[in-house]
This record gives structure tokens, sequence and C-alpha cells, in this order.
């Protein structure tokens, strides 16, 4: 089970480095989140693995927020 909402979805920032809305937010079997950003030619996926989506969200949207300068 991904234990992913899309109310969890459209807590997350765009793509910082290339706008997209449409992230994903996954959850591997061993129990750690991660972000990925499926949009073509841009396909960034925040290497860093969290233990859980909340953290996992606010660590993306503060990413986003440092490389967009905000």
């Amino acid at each position: 089970m991904n234990d992913v909402s899309m109310n969890d979805l459209k807590k997350l920032k765009p793509c910082p480095y290339c706008g997209n809305t449409g992230l994903m937010l996954y959850k591997q079997n061993n129990g750690l989140f991660y972000v990925h950003c499926g949009r073509y030619l841009c396909d960034t996926k925040f290497e860093v693995y969290f233990t859980s989506k909340e953290e996992c969200i606010k660590a993306w949207n503060e990413n986003a927020d440092l490389i967009n300068g905000g």
C-alpha cells in the first residue's frame, strides 16, 4: 500500500527545475518516502529518503524554495 493520497500530492510545491505540478510521492517497500518529477526531460528525483511522508513533503518544499530563491 502506498499510503499517499491526492491531498498529500497537493501539498507539494512545483518542481523547482521545470515547474511541473504533476509530481509523485512514493513509498518504497522499505517504508521510505521520496518525491519524483516524471516530466519528460526533467525526471528529477529527490534523492533523499524519509521515514514519513510529512517529512518528505516538508523537505521537498524547503528545497524548492531554496532553489527558487524563496
